[in-house]
């Protein structure tokens, strides 16, 4: 199951709090009571146990009791998606370091990258088996596909050299393009031309990077679009919001 964007602005909204945050930092030194909490702090007893109570509904402390007391301890897994939530600005902003600095300190309209970033709450093993043999399954085809009918499946063969190519159930093929490489599961690379000829194939990297136990990180980044001359500008604006549909047909097919 992916990680629900509609939680992370209530736990954003939790961690705004000075106490709250106070109160996450002595527990990130060890499991403490709440007397322990309160006694180093300025506020009452009772109003430690009530942000205490506010940081376990957002999943970010668990308790246990122990004798008559209760034992409070930060759930580090609580703080997955926040982390993955502004990792998606820190990716983006060094894509656009990466970008200014290949542009020799400016900012060049030929020198377009398109990176995106999705939390999936699944192991990257199970994350990348998704994304590549169960493409038919999730890939939102409205507007995405070469050829009209039933799809029965969506193949990238798993070599370097290998097709990815839409099979519909009467058994007609269009090719998208190409596998550079294929490293389960951590990294797909694809050259990607899908309706145009391949000496237009820009190049498609999807890496998988674990967050935790349970959580995976795909990174999508689309480049090469220079080789579409003039028209690289406007062809990549329109991928830019595609990947963004492609990646929330991913997101809805993990929650079924």
């Amino acid at each position: 199951m992916s990680y629900q964007k509609s939680q992370i602005p209530h736990v954003l909204d939790v961690l705004g709090d000075p106490t709250r945050r106070q109160i996450l930092e002595l527990l990130r030194d060890r499991p403490r009571p709440v007397g322990e909490v309160a006694d180093e702090l300025p506020v009452s007893r009772p109003a430690v146990s009530r942000h205490l109570r506010l940081l376990k509904e957002a999943g970010l402390v668990a308790d246990e009791a122990e004798g008559t007391r209760r034992i409070y301890r930060l759930r580090p897994e609580g703080f997955e998606g926040v982390v993955a939530y502004w990792d998606q600005f820190w990716g983006q902003a060094l894509a656009a370091l990466k970008q200014h600095i290949e542009a020799g300190g400016e900012m060049s309209e030929t020198t377009l990258i398109i990176r995106k970033e999705l939390p999936i709450r699944a192991t990257r093993a199970e994350t990348f088996r998704i994304f590549t043999e169960e493409m038919a399954a999730w890939w939102p085809f409205e507007g995405r596909q070469l050829l009209d009918g039933r799809k029965e499946a969506v193949v990238i063969e798993p070599f370097p050299g290998g097709r990815l190519y839409e099979r519909t159930v009467d058994g007609q093929e269009a090719e998208w393009g190409s596998v550079v490489e294929y490293e389960p599961p951590d990294r797909l690379v694809l050259r990607w031309h899908p309706g145009y000829g391949e000496e237009r194939a820009t190049t498609i990297t999807v890496e998988f990077e674990a967050i935790g136990t349970s959580l995976t990180r795909i990174v999508l980044v689309h480049e090469g679009w220079e080789v579409h001359g003039a028209d690289a500008a406007a062809i990549s604006d329109g991928y830019t919001s595609g990947w963004d549909t492609v990646l929330e047909g991913l997101a809805e097919y993990f929650v079924r």
